[in-house]
């Protein structure tokens, strides 16, 4: 007869070999597990894990200042504020109320704001536009819900800013936003998407001077995405301010001779052949344009068959 401790141990023996075999397997796997997470994509997790800490400011350059011979301001920059979002610090829960919230404080549809933040184009992890040039009530709305409303703020932005309106404004240009097309291209390397740059006349003509260096800001976020404490800080470099020939008071007296008649009047000092005024009618206030046209006022613009953009002085037949 076989002693049972024999029998026991013989039916032990096979089941602790197997058991030791499992937990080999598992601890070697759980090895290799942590070898491809910390050696093989370490570099990777670190950089996740610096962009949910670490959040990265775009600073626009104020633009530099448009002025007549004589020193007169024809264009400047003033301060204006604008909503963005952050898409990857917006919850996944709830989405759906968060939009009509941010919607009903902004004047936009829901799925107008779902749109910004679900869309394709530009990194996750940066702001993008929502609304330029808010009003002080919705600044105060949407800051006033800030941990509410994970990943939306209130970005300061310099805008352009013409004091005398109409005066000037074919010869002066307008501003507008730069196109997706455009980003990335030779001409718009380090522009963001929020940029506004000049479509026509001396705007456009000068971009590249006026415009200015863009600058950054980085600072440490906790997970509700508020500010605790400024980490680098690079400041934008104005742009160079812009002396015309033009004098002020000779241009309001040609513009003011023309009244609401269509056509042009230039002024030029036979001596040097400098001009000193030009004005062209009808006109537009390119301030509405450094603001973000709406498409209706850009329509009535378009369509207008006096053709209120164009620069009758230079572009007009006669």
């Amino acid at each position: 007869m076989i002693p049972q401790s024999t029998i026991t141990r013989s039916h032990l023996k096979p089941r602790f070999v197997g058991i030791t075999v499992i937990v080999s397997l598992s601890f070697l796997l759980l090895a290799a597990r942590l070898f491809h997470l910390q050696v093989m994509q370490g570099i990777y997790y670190r950089n996740l894990s610096e962009n949910n800490r670490i959040r990265a400011i775009f600073l626009t350059p104020p633009r530099g200042y448009i002025l007549d011979r004589n020193g007169e301001v024809l264009a400047n920059t003033v301060a204006s504020f604008d909503a963005t979002v952050i898409p990857q610090e917006v919850p996944g829960e709830n989405r759906f109320e968060t939009y009509l919230t941010v919607g009903s404080i902004l004047g936009m549809k829901p799925e107008d704001v779902k749109a910004k933040v679900e869309g394709k184009g530009g990194a996750r992890f940066r702001p993008r536009l929502l609304k330029r040039n808010i009003s002080r009530e919705e600044m105060a709305k949407l800051e006033a819900r800030r941990i509410e409303l994970r990943g939306f703020a209130v970005a300061p932005t310099p805008i352009r800013n013409y004091p005398l309106g109409t005066f000037f404004a074919a010869t002066m240009g307008y501003m507008g936003s730069i196109g997706p097309g455009e980003l990335g291209s030779d001409d718009y390397k380090d522009y963001d998407p929020s940029d506004f740059v000049g479509r026509s006349g001396i705007e456009y003509s000068w971009e590249k001077e006026m415009r200015g260096t863009p600058g950054g800001l980085q600072v440490e976020v906790d997970v509700r995405g508020r500010r605790l404490k400024e980490l680098a800080k690079n400041p934008p470099a104005p742009g160079h301010n812009l002396v015309l020939t033009i004098d002020k008071t000779l241009q309001e007296a040609a513009e003011s001779a023309l009244g609401e008649e269509v056509g042009s009047i230039v002024a030029i000092e036979v001596k040097t052949g400098e001009i000193l005024a030009m004005a062209s009618r009808p006109t537009f206030d390119p301030n509405k344009m450094a603001a973000g046209v709406s498409v209706k006022d850009w329509q009535e613009l378009a369509l207008n068959p006096l053709h209120p953009l164009q620069n009758r002085a230079v572009q007009g037949q006669y």
